[in-house]
């Protein structure tokens, strides 16, 4: 007995992720799929930045560039050569959709991106989609998704997104793992302990050009020997090596310490955990790689807010009180919390409009590679 065509899609359909974003991907694939069959899209000559109100040769080539991909959607004007109000709005469209910043100038960054090749976003669009095999086949109702390559952070329910804000991920030589756990722990007015590694590798060349650096951070010295608080004139700092550090060392809590008003703790061999800011101006940036490895989120009192509502009762407002009576106070959550860390740099939005990012750590690079090597050795 033969299935029928019926049965073999929805065979196949079981087969695929259960997520939106994998669905919206392959949709995506097959329309950059059609765009390479066609022949691709232009490449937008080398030459100044390109300015609204230009009059250029390149507004030619820009603007069939950004019809191909359908991101220039208004009617072209009686000038081919005049770069208009309808290809501003396409070029913003486009840098919003690339991770760049969007003023609608054609800069060397958005005509970097604009001449990406289509089968390299083909590329990346199968590697995400092959990342979101990775994940649980049946993922809990709601969990938390941080998207490192995005710097990205959204609650999730039934696979649609209920709360979304912007990520600060770890550097490239400190980077933030991929992982999955569950947060169990909200503290608020939270202190923080440094990491050796930040405390020998960052802070402590700084307290050496400056002495008060430490006293005027409210960071507190202790004994790593008997745990004693040390006067920070005690030490000589000069002569004091990484490798003998020999101190821990803790910021008290307040509106400037590091980990800023939240934290959410979840269990993990890398001591990655998220948290709140004092600085928020950088959340503004379009690549967001400052931190050393854990996560600062752009809304912290909306992502307690919700994991603490249905067990404490806190709205915003009691957060908020909690955090201005300024007492460091922990909280067990009863229902812990999925996190998922993940490292896709291509998404879709609500629109079903894809969004590419870098790749910052040069994950999918490396998995790109190893693809090619299996398909000319396919033997190994």
């Amino acid at each position: 007995m033969f299935a029928t065509a019926d049965a073999v899609l929805a065979y196949r359909d079981r087969l695929q992720p259960p997520y939106a974003q994998y669905r919206t991907l392959r949709a995506t694939l097959a329309q950059l799929s059609d765009i390479r069959a066609q022949g691709g899209w232009p490449a937008l000559p080398a030459g100044a930045a390109l300015h609204p109100g230009a009059r250029d040769e390149r507004v030619i080539p820009l603007r069939n560039r950004l019809r191909i991909s359908g991101d220039y959607r208004a009617d072209m004007q009686a000038d081919p050569l005049y770069f208009d109000s309808g290809l501003a709005e396409a070029v913003q469209r486009f840098q919003a959709g690339h991770a760049l910043w969007v003023d609608g100038i054609v800069g060397d960054d958005t005509r970097a991106a604009l001449n990406v090749p289509v089968e390299q976003r083909i590329d990346q669009v199968r590697i995400a989609m092959e990342r979101w095999r990775w994940l649980p086949r049946q993922p809990e109702t709601a969990h938390v998704r941080v998207n490192i390559a995005a710097g990205r952070l959204e609650v999730v329910e039934s696979d649609t997104p209920r709360l979304a804000m912007r990520a600060i991920v770890g550097r490239t030589y400190r980077q933030t793992p991929s992982l999955a756990g569950r947060i169990d722990l909200v503290t608020i007015n939270p202190a923080w302990t440094v990491p050796h590694t930040i405390a020998v590798e960052d802070l402590l060349p700084q307290q050496r050009q400056d002495p008060t650096f430490l006293q005027r951070n409210r960071i507190r010295i202790y004994s790593a020997r008997d745990g004693r608080e040390v006067d920070w004139r005690n030490i000589d700092w000069a002569s004091l090596q990484p490798e003998h550090f020999g101190y821990t060392l803790r910021q008290d809590a307040g509106p400037d310490n590091s980990l800023g008003s939240l934290k959410f703790s979840f269990d993990n061999p890398y001591d990655i955990y998220l948290h709140g800011t004092p600085t928020p101006v950088l959340f503004r940036l379009p690549e967001r790689t400052f931190s050393s490895g854990c996560v600062r989120i752009e809304h912290p009192d909306l992502l307690a807010e919700y994991l603490l509502l249905p067990e404490q009762h806190m709205d915003r407002a009691a957060i908020q009180a909690a955090i201005d009576r300024g007492q460091t106070r922990a909280i067990a959550l009863e229902h812990a919390l999925p996190v998922y860390l993940i490292y896709m740099n291509v998404w879709t939005d609500a629109a079903g409009s894809a969004h590419f990012e870098g790749d910052p750590y040069g994950r999918d690079r490396r998995l790109l590679a190893a693809w090619q090597r299996a398909r000319m050795h396919p033997s190994r």
